[in-house]
Formats: structure tokens, C-alpha cells, sequence
């Protein structure tokens, strides 16, 4: 499992001017035993997409990450900010 940080540009215009906002999510990345990479968004439960290279798979989950905000500024919803990352644990099996 690989994370990766993703930056989504969000366009918020104004009257005068327009206003860019970068989103940072964090993608965790993973190979099916398929060989498919599959990308999920933790901040962002139910937000995933998947390629058959990495490049595939982070362009693809920001593509996905757009349609899903987009999604939830139509439902009203306020979108959550990225969860904070404190390590990683790794197991002997």
C-alpha cells in the first residue's frame, strides 16, 4: 500500500474575479491481485477508482475526487478537509 498526496484545483468565481483554491487529499494506493492499482480517498469515504498503472490510477481518483466534491456541493454538504496522517505500522507475518 502506497499513499500519495493529490492536489485538486477548485475554481470558486467571484463577481470581480475568480478565486483558486488547491485541495490536498490523500490517495491510498493499492495493487488487486489482478494487477490493478485501486485508489481510495480516506477524507473522502465511498471516493475510489482504479488503473492499470499508477499514472492511471492518480489520474483517474482525481478525476473521480472532482466528480465526488462536485457531487457534495450539490447535496449541500460541506467537504471534509484531509485527515492528518501520523504513520505507518508495519507487521512480520
Amino acid at each position: 500500500m502506497k499513499q500519495y498526496q493529490v492536489e485538486i484545483l477548485n475554481e470558486k468565481p467571484y463577481t470581480l474575479n475568480s478565486i483558486r483554491q488547491i485541495m490536498r487529499f490523500t490517495v491510498v494506493l493499492e495493487k488487486d491481485e489482478d494487477g490493478v492499482y485501486v485508489a481510495t480517498v480516506p477524507a473522502l469515504p465511498g471516493c475510489i477508482s482504479d488503473g492499470n498503472s499508477v499514472e492511471e490510477a492518480m489520474s483517474n481518483i482525481k478525476e473521480a475526487i472532482r466528480g465526488f466534491i462536485e457531487d457534495m456541493k450539490a447535496d449541500g454538504e460541506t467537504i471534509p478537509h484531509d485527515i492528518d496522517i501520523i504513520g505507518n505500522v508495519e507487521l512480520n507475518a
